[in-house]
C-alpha cells in the first residue's frame, strides 16, 4: 500500500487523513510494530526520569579540595632555554618554571631581578608537592610569589613552548 498525507483543500494546515493512492490488498498494519516503538521510547524516558529522581547533587560547600590533588603537575612544555616575552596588556611580571634543575637554576640566577620587579611565578611542571611547597616557603621568605599555574593554558595565552619564561609589560 502507498499512502500520503491528505493535506486541507485550503487550509495548507497538518494531514486530515492518510490518502490511499494503492493497495495490493495484501497490507499489513503497522500498529504493532509501531507499539512496540512507542513502548521502548516510553520505558527509556520513565527509567531516565527514575534516575534524575534518584540523583542527589553533590554538597560543593563539603568537598575540600588541596593543592596536594593537583599534583603531579605535567604540561606540553618542555624544559628549555630560558626566553623573555613582551605581553601587551600585562600589569605584573611573571616567571614560568618546572621544578626541573634547570629552571631552579634559572630561578637561583634570576632570583635579584625577579624580586625587583615583583614578579610573581608560576610552576607548571612538578611531580612532588612536598619540594613544591618547600620552594614556594622559600622565595615567600624571601619576598617571591610563587603558585601553580596550567602550563597548556601559559602556552596558548603566550604562545610558549618551553619554560623557563619571562613575561613582561611593555
Amino acid at each position: 500500500m502507498l499512502a500520503v498525507p491528505a493535506w486541507g483543500s485550503h487550509q495548507g494546515g497538518p494531514p486530515n487523513d492518510l490518502l490511499v493512492l494503492f493497495d495490493s490488498g495484501q497490507t499489513i498494519s503497522s500498529t504493532p510494530y509501531l507499539k512496540k516503538i512507542n513502548d521502548a521510547v516510553a520505558e527509556k524516558e520513565a527509567a531516565l526520569a527514575r534516575a534524575q529522581a534518584q540523583w542527589v547533587a553533590p554538597d560543593i560547600s563539603q568537598m575540600q579540595l588541596s593543592e596536594r590533588d593537583l599534583f603531579p603537575l605535567r604540561t606540553t612544555l618542555k624544559p628549555g632555554a630560558p626566553v623573555e616575552i613582551t605581553v601587551a596588556g600585562l600589569t605584573q611580571t611573571l616567571y614560568v618554571i618546572g621544578m626541573d634543575a634547570q629552571s631552579l637554576g634559572w630561578l637561583t640566577q634570576q632570583f635579584p631581578q625577579l624580586k625587583a620587579r615583583g614578579a610573581v611565578g608560576v610552576v607548571v611542571a612538578a611531580e612532588d608537592p612536598e619540594a613544591f611547597v618547600r620552594l614556594r616557603a622559600e622565595l615567600l621568605s624571601h619576598g617571591l610569589l610563587l603558585d601553580i599555574g596550567v602550563g597548556d593554558a601559559m602556552a596558548e595565552a603566550y604562545g610558549l613552548s618551553s619554560y623557563p619564561a619571562l613575561l613582561v609589560a611593555p
